[in-house]
């Protein structure tokens, strides 16, 4: 009975040890969507700033950030507000908001269509673009005049020069980019920059003139899509001319995309860090955006503190039932709090649930020799480092980012006129991606290595015990024999992980390579010969020279 109480208990143990593990929700490499609820918990929504561009009078930002997430919509009463200030100032349309300037030029614009009420839209028209020429040309801002003196140029490779047939684009872009500047968009920073890139490129300098042209395709890529507040508070969101390039590579082609990352630049603390973050993370950064902006600046916060992807529960997680992950909210705000020790704590419980698993298959009765009592360790080695690979062996299964390696990446950016141009209707996009090493590959490598070790280890453990057991040297000999199978127990483990790695590569369960099936077999000659070369053979020969000698 008591040896049964004690497998009960260790069992119970283990189930409890595993269950904390599994429902903390701290990982090495992605951060759990109920962290950034936690994070987000009472702090700033997106409604709540747009309610404050609203009554700023700044309806087009407003209305970004209302089309950003799906169930956000504004009032009643603000819906009323905006009829009425639309019905009084019709204008409201092209500028969304205070624009001096623009609205000015609005007014006495030739040609305007309510149904195009964009900036780049708004240009269309050639009455328009003379019109806004014969505008700003009076302009007593040096800047300015270097933009309108840029449509002279010639050598564009994105755009067609201005005064071709098809120069529309590029006197749009170039026009708006005047405008922004007239209107003291630019921090001052990136003004004098592009300034100074605009006057080089009319010194003939072809670097200067490829760096302005992606510029200018950048304002335009905002423009098609922005009245004239929006493409201004789209510009503030930019500390540099690297950050509008970036901006506009990412909302080229994606409408919904264009409003989702207004918001989230709009919400975050460090704009440059999110856009950093999208850079390293691609369409999972986007995916991380997508939970963390309806859960509030907190979330968002800590998306940018993390620096992670969002954490997706594998398959085999996600097929169990909902009370194995009963206790992931209540250790949310412990995950958010202190991360580190959360990983720690994680890690710790999972050691441990290895650790009672294998004590259980270990225990024994009360019959013991007080001499063997004495000699008796408080936790043992062989369950102590099981516990640890077994550890180990969950983390890889439990979060499938652990083992992610990304190449390094140039920070090219690439501009599909067609994409970015009001004048055209074609938005195909291409886009290439590079990859080292097939992930999938990476963790069944680890994964059948941490196998291997583990078998070596039991395995060694055992021909420690036969060595220090006080019986006779012949005896020791027979049951080193009698452990034969299990000294070659890495050998039918790797050939095992092979067939079985060969079966799910060629139904296409998985896709990896075949290095990684033939990589089990191989581990699992390394270890055998390490085993038996290094340890069993000396062992032996030791043991065969006390049984000759005596």
């Amino acid at each position: 009975m008591l040896r049964l109480f004690k497998f009960v208990m260790l069992a119970l143990a283990s189930a409890g040890f595993l269950w904390l593990g599994v429902n903390i929700p701290a990982h090495f490499r992605s951060v759990s969507p109920l962290v950034l609820e936690a994070a987000g918990e009472g702090s700033r929504q997106v409604g709540d700033l747009a309610q404050r561009h609203w009554e700023g009078g700044r309806l087009g930002p407003a209305q970004l950030l209302w089309q950003s997430l799906p169930d956000l919509e504004p009032s009643e009463r603000n819906r009323q507000e905006i009829e009425e200030q639309l019905a009084d100032h019709p204008n409201l349309i092209y500028t969304g908001g205070p624009a001096p300037f623009w609205e000015r030029f609005v007014e006495a614009a030739p040609r305007l269509r309510s149904e195009m009420p964009r900036v780049a839209e708004t240009l269309l028209a050639p009455e328009n673009r003379e019109h806004l020429i014969g505008f700003i040309a009076q302009s007593t801002n040096r800047a300015v005049q270097t933009y309108l003196q840029t449509r002279k140029l010639t050598g564009w490779q994105l755009f067609l020069p201005v005064f071709s047939a098809a120069g529309q684009p590029l006197d749009a872009s170039i026009l708006t980019t005047a405008m922004l500047e007239q209107s003291r968009a630019f921090n001052d920073d990136t003004s004098e920059e592009l300034h100074r890139l605009a006057q080089r490129a009319l010194e003939e300098d072809p670097h200067a003139l490829m760096q302005l042209e992606a510029v200018y395709a950048a304002v335009l890529t905002l423009a098609r899509r922005s009245n004239w507040n929006q493409l201004t508070a789209w510009i503030s969101l930019a500390a540099d001319k690297e950050d509008l390039l970036r901006i506009s590579m990412w909302v080229q082609n994606d409408e919904q995309q264009f409003s989702l990352l207004f918001a989230a630049l709009s919400l975050a603390e460090d704009p440059k860090a999110m856009l950093n973050y999208l850079d390293r993370h691609g369409d999972e950064g986007l995916a991380g955006i997508r939970t963390a902006l309806p859960l509030g600046v907190g979330a968002m916060q800590s998306l940018q503190r993390f620096e992670q992807p969002l954490y997706q529960r594998p398959a085999f997680l996600a097929a169990l039932p909902a009370w194995v992950f009963s206790g992931e909210s209540t250790f949310k705000g412990f995950a958010e709090a202190m991360p580190y020790f959360a990983l720690f704590t994680r890690g710790l419980a999972l050691a441990m649930a290895g650790f009672c698993f294998l004590a259980m298959f270990t225990v024994r009765g009360p019959e013991r020799r007080v001499r063997d009592l004495r000699k008796r360790r408080l936790i043992r080695l062989d369950h102590a480092i099981g516990g640890v690979l077994m550890a180990l062996l969950l983390g890889i299964l439990l979060e499938p980012n652990l083992l992610r390696f990304e190449p390094n990446r140039e920070g090219t950016l690439e501009f599909n006129i067609a994409s970015v141009s009001p004048f055209t209707t074609n938005d195909e996009t291409s886009t290439t991606q590079d990859s080292t090493m097939d992930q999938v590959t990476i963790l069944i490598l680890i994964f059948f290595f941490v196998v291997q070790l583990m078998v070596f280890v039991f395995a060694l453990l055992k021909m420690q015990e036969i060595r220090k057991q006080t019986l006779p040297t012949e005896l020791k000999l027979r049951l080193l024999e009698n452990e034969e199978n299990l000294f070659d127990l890495g050998l039918y483990v790797g050939l095992f992980g092979t067939v079985s790695a060969l079966i799910l590569v060629v139904l296409n369960v998985v896709e990896a390579s075949l290095m990684a099936a033939y990589a089990s077999t191989l581990f699992g000659i390394i270890f055998v010969a390490i085993l038996k070369v290094v340890f069993l053979r000396p062992l032996r020969e030791r043991l065969i020279l006390e049984t000759e000698l005596l």
